[in-house]
């Protein structure tokens, strides 16, 4: 019988399981249905959450520990990974400003602001840093970046010349944006952001109408905030002479992508092609003969910039069957298809609540890959 090899390229199940517990149990599933599925894991992140998390399966890096504060500006301890050789410091935001810190009551992105992500980036640069790395992804906020910039020394103020507190519900009256006490520091680092969506800032695919519904905004609020985006552009444009209009990407985190483009001249990378690249994934790919991946929730975002839409282009070039295992399947299948997705498996088994789900997406993903890991298993004896 032919040895199966079966390359892992998880995402996390947002909240519940992270890219590398899924790889764990996958590679176990695996092994007790046979010996000859061949498994190679390289669990990876799309910028989202989990991105410093994977990073640190793979480089050297410390984890360096500070004060921040959280998206309504309550302490929190976080951190962030340094790499002490290349002075390279990676940052998640999610590990300030993210969901994850907030009751689901809290949810609110209207006051909600970025503020604590502009204080891990200080914290970095104090730290020595000459190259910044940002996960963008799984962030509380929609309010264009507003809180981080006012961190890093920005003033933004209203038509009365009053100064504005840094929030996604102020970012429509914002008529002067002051840049004198910027960190002149940041003009000798290198930033990168490592996007997870290919989001414009603003508009009817832009931060507001599409990702501020997951942080809790009702449709008054997401009007609301996409407005003050555009304001926040054209303002923008005044100060820097950086049109955001049509930035690709420039949605990420709630517009953060967008502001560290036009103030801190950022480069705005797929969170996963950093990822990938660092780890030879093509090359990886060509030698497989199957390439499993997992997402917590599978819908339209998924081919713009997700890491499953990132991996199926990959597996489609290199003519690899791709099977993904999704918690929660919204997507239009078909178009995941056309895209290189060969098959996807809800991890369902039936009608089950959302909280029920979570406390159990551990044996029910275990069930649906024993499955699946029969079915390449039986492939190969034909």
């Amino acid at each position: 019988m032919k040895k199966q090899k079966i390359l892992l390229v998880p995402d996390s199940f947002k909240g519940t399981l992270n890219a590398l517990k899924i790889s764990n149990i996958l590679t176990e599933t695996a092994e007790q249905v046979s010996s000859d599925l061949i498994i190679n894991s390289l669990p990876l992140s799309d910028g989202g959450d989990g991105f410093s998390h994977i990073l640190s399966n793979y480089l050297p890096l410390n984890e360096i520990n500070l004060e921040s504060v959280d998206a309504f500006l309550r302490r929190i301890n976080t951190y962030f990974l340094y790499n002490e050789s290349s002075k390279t410091a990676f940052i998640e935001s999610a590990s300030a400003i993210g969901l994850n810190w907030l009751r689901r009551e809290e949810y609110n992105p209207i006051q909600a602001c970025s503020y604590g992500l502009g204080l891990l980036i200080k914290g970095a640069i104090d730290n020595g840093a000459k190259k910044i790395v940002i996960g963008l992804g799984g962030t509380a906020t929609v309010d264009g970046g507003m809180g981080m910039l006012n961190a890093l020394g920005v003033k933004f103020y209203n038509v009365k010349d009053i100064e504005l507190a840094p929030k996604g519900g102020n970012l429509q009256f914002i008529r002067r944006i002051d840049v004198s006490n910027l960190d002149q520091r940041l003009q000798d680092i290198k930033i990168i952001a490592a996007c997870d969506v290919e989001n414009p800032l603003f508009g009817e695919n832009g931060a507001a109408f599409v990702f501020a519904p997951q942080k809790g905004a009702s449709r008054e609020s997401i009007i609301r905030l996409d407005s003050g985006l555009q304001n926040f552009a054209q303002e923008t444009f005044h100060i820097t002479g950086i049109d955001l209009e049509f930035l690709s990407g420039g949605g990420a985190a709630g517009g953060i992508a967008a502001a560290m483009h036009a103030f801190f001249n950022a480069q705005l990378q797929s969170g996963f092609d950093i990822l990938a690249d660092l780890v030879g994934l093509k090359e990886v790919i060509e030698e497989t003969d199957w390439i499993i991946s997992a997402e917590g929730k599978t819908d339209d975002q998924t081919i713009k910039g997700k890491l499953i839409g990132k991996l199926a282009k990959i597996a489609k070039e290199a003519n690899k069957p791709l099977l993904v295992f999704t918690a929660n399947d919204k997507s239009n299948n078909a178009e995941l298809f056309e895209h290189g997705v060969t098959s996807i498996f809800s991890i369902q088994n039936g009608p089950i609540s959302f909280d029920r789900s979570i406390a159990f997406s551990e044996q029910l993903l275990r069930q649906t890959a024993e499955n699946v890991f029969r079915l390449i298993h039986a492939s190969a004896k034909n």
